[in-house]
Protein backbone atom coordinates (compact mmCIF):
# COMPACT_ATOMS: atom_id res chain seq x y z
CA UNK A 1 0.00 0.00 0.00
CA UNK A 2 1.34 3.32 -1.23
CA UNK A 3 1.05 6.69 0.69
CA UNK A 4 -1.53 7.88 -1.58
CA UNK A 5 -3.64 4.95 -1.12
CA UNK A 6 -3.04 4.67 2.94
CA UNK A 7 -4.58 8.45 3.22
CA UNK A 8 -7.09 7.52 1.42
CA UNK A 9 -8.17 4.59 3.23
CA UNK A 10 -8.04 6.34 6.35
CA UNK A 11 -10.36 8.97 5.09
CA UNK A 12 -12.79 7.19 3.55
CA UNK A 13 -13.21 4.94 6.94
CA UNK A 14 -13.04 8.34 8.71
CA UNK A 15 -15.00 6.40 11.73
CA UNK A 16 -15.00 2.99 11.11
CA UNK A 17 -13.88 1.04 13.80
CA UNK A 18 -13.98 -2.59 12.53
CA UNK A 19 -11.62 -4.67 10.35
CA UNK A 20 -7.91 -4.56 10.60
CA UNK A 21 -5.35 -2.37 9.40
CA UNK A 22 -1.94 -3.12 7.69
CA UNK A 23 1.02 -1.56 8.94
CA UNK A 24 1.83 0.37 5.58
CA UNK A 25 -1.59 1.82 6.48
CA UNK A 26 -1.14 3.13 9.93
CA UNK A 27 2.53 4.37 9.67
CA UNK A 28 1.71 6.65 6.37
CA UNK A 29 -1.27 8.36 8.33
CA UNK A 30 1.23 8.82 11.17
CA UNK A 31 3.58 10.80 8.64
CA UNK A 32 0.20 12.52 7.15
CA UNK A 33 -0.81 14.24 10.82
CA UNK A 34 3.05 14.75 11.42
CA UNK A 35 3.49 16.37 8.16
CA UNK A 36 -0.45 18.62 8.05
CA UNK A 37 0.54 19.55 11.92
CA UNK A 38 3.61 21.01 10.73
CA UNK A 39 2.26 23.03 7.94
CA UNK A 40 -0.38 24.13 10.28
CA UNK A 41 1.86 25.50 13.28
CA UNK A 42 4.00 27.25 10.79
CA UNK A 43 0.86 28.83 9.23
CA UNK A 44 -0.17 30.14 12.66
CA UNK A 45 2.86 31.35 13.25
CA UNK A 46 3.50 33.44 9.77
CA UNK A 47 -0.37 34.86 10.81
CA UNK A 48 0.93 35.78 14.16
CA UNK A 49 -2.10 33.31 15.51
CA UNK A 50 -0.06 31.12 17.98
CA UNK A 51 -0.57 31.85 21.61
CA UNK A 52 1.93 32.22 24.24
CA UNK A 53 1.54 30.80 28.03
CA UNK A 54 3.20 31.92 31.27
CA UNK A 55 5.05 29.97 32.61
CA UNK A 56 5.95 30.21 36.72
CA UNK A 57 9.19 31.21 37.35
CA UNK A 58 9.15 34.02 34.74
CA UNK A 59 9.12 32.32 31.22
CA UNK A 60 6.08 31.82 28.63
CA UNK A 61 5.90 29.09 26.25
CA UNK A 62 4.07 29.11 22.59
CA UNK A 63 1.44 27.09 21.57
CA UNK A 64 -0.13 26.01 18.42
CA UNK A 65 -2.83 28.27 17.21
CA UNK A 66 -6.39 28.03 15.89
CA UNK A 67 -5.30 26.32 12.57
CA UNK A 68 -3.31 23.67 14.19
CA UNK A 69 -5.97 23.17 16.68
CA UNK A 70 -8.85 22.59 14.20
CA UNK A 71 -6.36 20.51 11.90
CA UNK A 72 -5.72 17.99 15.14
CA UNK A 73 -9.57 17.72 15.90
CA UNK A 74 -10.23 17.28 12.49
CA UNK A 75 -7.60 14.08 11.88
CA UNK A 76 -7.43 12.90 15.75
CA UNK A 77 -10.91 10.47 14.56
CA UNK A 78 -9.38 8.65 11.70
CA UNK A 79 -6.22 8.29 13.52
CA UNK A 80 -8.22 6.60 16.50
CA UNK A 81 -9.89 4.49 14.33
CA UNK A 82 -6.83 3.62 12.27
CA UNK A 83 -4.75 3.14 15.55
CA UNK A 84 -8.05 0.47 16.72
CA UNK A 85 -8.16 -1.36 12.99
CA UNK A 86 -3.92 -1.65 13.64
CA UNK A 87 -4.68 -3.76 17.14
CA UNK A 88 -7.30 -5.95 15.11
CA UNK A 89 -4.49 -6.60 12.86
CA UNK A 90 -2.39 -7.87 16.04
CA UNK A 91 -6.02 -9.77 17.25
CA UNK A 92 -6.26 -7.31 20.06
CA UNK A 93 -9.16 -5.54 21.07
CA UNK A 94 -9.49 -2.35 20.46
CA UNK A 95 -9.66 -1.04 23.56
CA UNK A 96 -5.80 -1.95 24.54
CA UNK A 97 -5.49 2.28 22.40
CA UNK A 98 -6.57 3.03 26.20
CA UNK A 99 -2.98 2.60 27.02
CA UNK A 100 -1.87 5.83 25.69
CA UNK A 101 -3.22 7.26 28.52
CA UNK A 102 -0.15 5.68 30.96
CA UNK A 103 2.03 8.38 30.10
CA UNK A 104 5.14 7.39 27.85
CA UNK A 105 4.82 3.49 28.51
CA UNK A 106 1.96 2.48 27.54
CA UNK A 107 2.78 4.32 24.31
CA UNK A 108 5.94 2.16 24.62
CA UNK A 109 4.41 -0.82 24.66
CA UNK A 110 1.81 -0.45 21.99
CA UNK A 111 4.76 1.03 19.41
CA UNK A 112 7.13 -2.04 20.10
CA UNK A 113 4.52 -5.18 20.63
CA UNK A 114 1.66 -4.23 18.03
CA UNK A 115 2.70 -1.01 16.14
CA UNK A 116 5.58 -2.12 13.86
CA UNK A 117 4.82 -5.90 13.60
CA UNK A 118 3.23 -7.49 10.77
CA UNK A 119 -0.09 -8.54 9.69
CA UNK A 120 -1.20 -11.30 11.69
CA UNK A 121 -1.36 -14.69 9.23
CA UNK A 122 -4.27 -15.82 7.74
CA UNK A 123 -8.22 -14.87 8.80
CA UNK A 124 -8.24 -13.79 12.40
CA UNK A 125 -11.40 -12.87 15.04
CA UNK A 126 -11.78 -9.66 13.41
CA UNK A 127 -11.69 -10.40 9.29
CA UNK A 128 -9.37 -11.71 6.81
CA UNK A 129 -6.07 -10.63 6.29
CA UNK A 130 -5.77 -7.00 5.12
CA UNK A 131 -3.13 -7.87 2.16
CA UNK A 132 -5.10 -9.96 0.36
CA UNK A 133 -3.41 -13.38 1.06
CA UNK A 134 -4.25 -16.06 3.55
CA UNK A 135 -0.22 -15.76 4.71
CA UNK A 136 2.90 -18.09 5.84
CA UNK A 137 4.41 -18.80 9.43
CA UNK A 138 6.61 -16.25 9.19
CA UNK A 139 3.84 -13.30 8.96
CA UNK A 140 1.55 -12.85 6.02
CA UNK A 141 3.40 -12.90 2.96
CA UNK A 142 1.43 -15.93 2.08
CA UNK A 143 2.66 -19.78 1.85
CA UNK A 144 4.51 -21.75 -1.09
CA UNK A 145 1.83 -24.57 -2.72
CA UNK A 146 3.65 -26.53 -4.97
CA UNK A 147 0.61 -27.39 -6.39
CA UNK A 148 -0.13 -23.58 -7.56
CA UNK A 149 2.59 -24.15 -10.60
CA UNK A 150 1.47 -23.89 -13.44
CA UNK A 151 4.10 -25.19 -16.32
CA UNK A 152 1.42 -23.62 -19.32
CA UNK A 153 1.45 -20.53 -17.73
CA UNK A 154 0.82 -16.93 -20.02
CA UNK A 155 -0.94 -19.21 -22.27
CA UNK A 156 1.93 -20.86 -23.60
CA UNK A 157 1.85 -24.58 -24.51
CA UNK A 158 4.97 -27.03 -23.60
CA UNK A 159 7.23 -27.37 -26.63
CA UNK A 160 5.87 -30.36 -28.78
CA UNK A 161 7.96 -32.02 -31.63
CA UNK A 162 7.14 -30.75 -35.01
CA UNK A 163 5.31 -27.66 -33.74
CA UNK A 164 5.40 -24.00 -36.16
CA UNK A 165 5.05 -26.15 -38.74
CA UNK A 166 8.20 -28.21 -39.19
CA UNK A 167 8.12 -32.23 -39.14
CA UNK A 168 10.39 -34.28 -37.12
CA UNK A 169 13.48 -34.85 -38.84
CA UNK A 170 14.43 -31.37 -40.50
CA UNK A 171 17.18 -29.52 -40.33
CA UNK A 172 19.53 -32.40 -41.27
CA UNK A 173 17.97 -34.91 -37.91
CA UNK A 174 16.21 -37.53 -40.40
CA UNK A 175 17.76 -38.18 -43.65
CA UNK A 176 15.34 -37.78 -47.14
CA UNK A 177 15.29 -34.14 -45.92
CA UNK A 178 14.61 -31.44 -48.84
CA UNK A 179 12.04 -32.94 -50.74
CA UNK A 180 13.20 -36.62 -50.79
CA UNK A 181 11.19 -39.97 -48.78
CA UNK A 182 12.79 -41.02 -45.99
CA UNK A 183 15.44 -44.04 -47.29
CA UNK A 184 15.63 -42.51 -50.68
CA UNK A 185 19.46 -41.62 -51.66
CA UNK A 186 20.62 -38.59 -52.32
CA UNK A 187 21.03 -37.91 -55.71
CA UNK A 188 23.84 -38.94 -57.51
CA UNK A 189 24.70 -41.30 -54.75
CA UNK A 190 24.79 -45.35 -54.94
CA UNK A 191 22.34 -47.08 -51.99
CA UNK A 192 24.15 -47.73 -49.26
CA UNK A 193 27.05 -51.08 -49.40
CA UNK A 194 26.60 -50.74 -53.45
CA UNK A 195 29.71 -48.99 -55.32
CA UNK A 196 28.58 -46.46 -57.52
CA UNK A 197 27.92 -46.81 -61.30
CA UNK A 198 31.07 -47.20 -63.37
CA UNK A 199 33.63 -47.43 -60.57
CA UNK A 200 35.72 -50.44 -60.59
CA UNK A 201 35.29 -52.41 -57.31
CA UNK A 202 36.97 -51.08 -54.29
CA UNK A 203 40.54 -52.68 -54.01
CA UNK A 204 41.06 -53.25 -57.71
CA UNK A 205 42.20 -51.19 -60.47
CA UNK A 206 40.18 -50.02 -62.96
CA UNK A 207 41.12 -51.25 -66.34
CA UNK A 208 41.96 -47.83 -68.14
CA UNK A 209 41.42 -48.24 -72.12
CA UNK A 210 41.15 -52.09 -72.23
CA UNK A 211 37.91 -53.77 -72.74
CA UNK A 212 35.08 -54.29 -69.92
CA UNK A 213 35.31 -57.45 -68.27
CA UNK A 214 32.75 -60.48 -68.01
CA UNK A 215 31.67 -60.40 -64.51
CA UNK A 216 31.97 -64.23 -64.26
CA UNK A 217 35.59 -64.04 -65.67
CA UNK A 218 35.32 -64.99 -69.08
CA UNK A 219 36.27 -62.61 -72.08
CA UNK A 220 33.66 -61.05 -74.41
CA UNK A 221 33.22 -62.23 -77.65
CA UNK A 222 34.94 -60.80 -80.30
CA UNK A 223 35.07 -59.89 -84.11
CA UNK A 224 38.37 -61.58 -85.09
CA UNK A 225 38.43 -64.80 -86.55
CA UNK A 226 39.77 -67.44 -84.04
CA UNK A 227 43.76 -68.58 -84.76
CA UNK A 228 44.26 -71.98 -86.57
Amino acid sequence: MGFSEAIRTCLHKYVDFNGRARRSEFWYWFLFTAIVGIVAGSLDSMLGLDRSWDIAGGGSARVSGPIADLTSLALFLPGLAVAVRRLHDRSRSGWWVLLNLIPLIGSLILLFAYYIKDSEPGTNRFGPNPKGVEGGPTGGYGTYDPNAYNPNAYGQAPYQPGQYGQQPGQYGQQPGQYGQQPGQQPYGQAPYGQQPYGQAPYGQQDPYGQPPQDPYGQQPPSNQPPQQ
